[in-house]
């Protein structure tokens, strides 16, 4: 029940209502998996670790949004507006309307991430661990960086932008509109 009434409110843009705070503790780890979330405004949300699993988002506004950990497994993302927002070891699998690549080895950096890569707007972002931004963010942090973890985040890098790109020029891909 609780659920329903956090779906009609962010639905109906009531969830704006809310304090900040509230809001926040609200869609922290909520279940929100199937919801229909068609043109939402979620910009801004702490949705950490929340269920969304199979949801429908075409067209949210999640603008800045905290998904890390979140579950997008089957998500559909088409036309969503995700600039800013943190997909840190968010899962991606399935969902649609989005690009992404990602990759993981034992000795990949301090305690050996996910680096994943997605194209928000045309543009690659990166994630991994703390880490939020493109690819020459990446390569300014790499080269900052611990000389020990230089090589293996480079090869990581340099095998997500090359999938990206990859599927950028593939014509009639399943995301294509």
């Amino acid at each position: 029940m609780r659920n329903k009434i956090l779906i009609a409110a962010i639905k109906s843009r009531r969830a704006r209502s809310f304090s900040s705070v509230c809001l926040d503790r609200l869609l922290k780890g909520a279940n929100l998996r199937g919801a229909d979330l068609r043109g939402a405004d979620l910009s801004g949300a702490n949705l950490k670790g929340a269920d969304l699993r199979g949801a429908d988002l075409r067209g949210a506004y999640l603008r800045w949004a905290r998904l890390k950990c979140a579950d997008l497994r089957g998500v559909d993302l088409i036309d969503a507006d995700l600039r800013g927002a943190d997909l840190s070891d968010a899962m991606l699998s399935g969902a649609r309307g989005i690009k992404c690549a990602a990759c993981h080895w034992s000795d990949h950096g301090e305690s050996g991430r996910q680096l994943l890569g997605v194209i928000i707007n045309r543009e690659i972002r990166l994630f991994c661990g703390c880490f939020n931004g493109d690819k020459e963010d990446l390569i300014r942090y790499i080269a900052n960086g611990k000389e020990q973890h230089k090589k293996s985040r480079t090869r990581a890098m340099e095998f997500v932008c090359a999938r990206l790109e990859e599927m950028t020029t593939l014509k009639g891909g399943r995301d294509e509109k």
